[in-house]
């Protein structure tokens, strides 16, 4: 079970004597365990920062005050480390190459397993389990690097899960791949579904598979989740999705857009 309550969070000034940025104001929602929810919006939204807020991030490790309480299964975010909350929260971000740092793919997924003293015969057991369940049986010995977009990012989602965690928060994810990658990673995120009893917050552009698999809709605008509902928000709220920057196709597949940001002043 997630907990959210009237959060809200302001990065510190850019320069001195500027003012905070105010990113997230008075949110608050629950999320039950083992759902799939979608965290949807126009660019600029707070997808991000609430992504980084769930896994413990803000506060602990950005410069910026927070408001409100998250709670993930019982753990108070800001009375926990963020490698203790990284044994319950799975955390991937939009730049697959930007997360990877070891010489090969099993290093990757042995990595976590390492620090928390698992077994070397059991972390060789699970890197076989996490590189089949992301369809990469056979790369165990490539470096990360050389691989495609999705590729890498399917390793980083590895990764992430190689500690079975409770909670997997992805930060769009397919932000920076091409098609082709994009359909790897929303392969996985249905394989995931279909196999593990865990719960899956996904922030993402492309709203046609939250729409095709998600059991939660977070609608973010300027900071704060203005609905919070299930899937026939896409027809139900179209007019409003709109003309806050999400695109709805007539179809039954949505899809979202950026929208230029006006200058009024």
């Amino acid at each position: 079970m997630i907990t959210v309550r009237d959060l809200g969070w302001k990065y510190a000034p850019l320069a001195d004597g500027g003012k905070p940025v105010e990113s997230l104001k008075h949110v608050s929602f629950d999320i039950r365990s083992g759902s799939f929810v979608g965290i949807i919006g126009p660019t600029g939204a707070g997808k991000s920062t609430l992504c980084m807020a769930l896994a413990g991030i803000i506060p602990n490790l950005a410069d910026g005050t927070m408001s409100g309480v998250v709670e993930i299964n019982g753990m108070n975010t800001s009375r926990h480390s963020v490698s203790a909350l990284s044994e319950r929260v799975g955390y991937v971000q939009q730049d697959p190459e930007a997360q990877l740092f070891c010489s090969s793919v099993e290093d990757e997924i042995a990595f976590p397993l390492e620090n928390r003293g698992v077994a070397p015969s059991l972390i060789d057991k699970q890197i076989d389990i996490m590189l089949d369940l992301v369809g990469m049986t056979g790369y165990r010995k490539r470096v990360p690097t050389s691989l495609s977009g999705g590729q890498m990012q399917r390793v980083a989602i590895a990764a992430a899960l190689a500690a079975e965690p409770d909670v997997l928060i992805l930060d769009e994810p397919t932000a920076a791949l091409d098609p082709e990658g994009k359909q790897e990673v929303f392969d996985v995120l249905e394989r995931i579904r279909q196999t593990r009893s865990m719960t899956v917050i996904i922030a993402e552009q492309d709203t046609e598979h939250i729409a095709y698999w998600a059991d939660q809709v977070l609608f973010m605008v300027n900071g704060e989740v203005i609905r919070n509902g299930d899937t026939s928000l896409f027809t139900r709220e179209r007019g409003l999705l709109e003309s806050s920057g999400v695109q709805v196709s007539d179809g039954p597949s949505p899809i979202i857009k950026a929208l230029p940001v006006r200058n009024d002043g």
